[in-house]
């Protein structure tokens, strides 16, 4: 089997870009409320939600997705509250684990197959596309959806790629290393890719 990388946005946001100018920016482009979301999983919304239209009608997705951790900002809040003995507030600790992240995007873009958060920082992609690879193989969903969060002082950035499996062999798109799958994302490459 081959995976077939369907479509993939990448969002690219400076880090001094405030939670609400976030949230303004995905309810006016997207009409989506990022009501209590941290800029982690509002970047991630920004990215899925720029291929709503690649998402199929009556096709199940299951949801990968791949970070070094959590939200920053949120975490150091929460440390920050404690070292003045303030209380954590429940949703604010809830928003601390990887996979509140991936609930809030099944929920919103319907995602209703595996949910899985892979908390690393080398090999996201690789790892991300094994592992839904074997879901997919698994035939637990129809298609799946990866999000890989990278976080800088400067910038945070998250790619977002829907894939399906097909025994399809395109050999001029075929693509065996995820160095040239990753530099054909980098370069905006237009899809279908073909990988194995």
């Amino acid at each position: 089997m081959t995976i077939k990388i369907i479509d993939y946005a990448v969002i690219t946001e400076p880090r001094e870009k405030t939670n609400k100018q976030l949230r303004q920016e995905l309810k006016s482009e997207f009409a989506i409320s990022g009501r209590r979301l941290d800029n982690f999983t509002l970047t991630a919304m920004k990215a899925l939600a720029n291929l709503q239209t690649s998402l199929k009608p009556g096709c199940k997705y299951s949801l990968f997705s791949a970070a070094q951790y959590f939200s920053l900002e949120l975490l150091q809040s929460l440390l920050l509250d404690l070292s003045k003995d303030i209380a954590l507030k429940p949703l604010d600790f809830v928003a601390t684990v990887g996979n509140a992240a991936n609930y809030y995007l099944a929920k919103e873009f319907k995602l209703h197959g595996s949910n899985l958060f892979l908390g690393c920082s080398e090999q996201k992609l690789a790892k991300t596309l094994l592992t839904a690879e074997l879901d997919l193989l698994e035939k637990n969903s129809d298609a799946a959806v990866l999000l890989l969060w990278h976080e800088t002082e400067t910038t945070r950035r998250c790619d977002c790629l829907i894939i399906e499996l097909t025994d399809e062999a395109h050999s001029s798109a075929l693509i065996t290393d995820i160095n040239q799958l990753t530099e054909l994302i980098a370069k905006g490459v237009k899809p279908p890719f073909y990988y194995r």
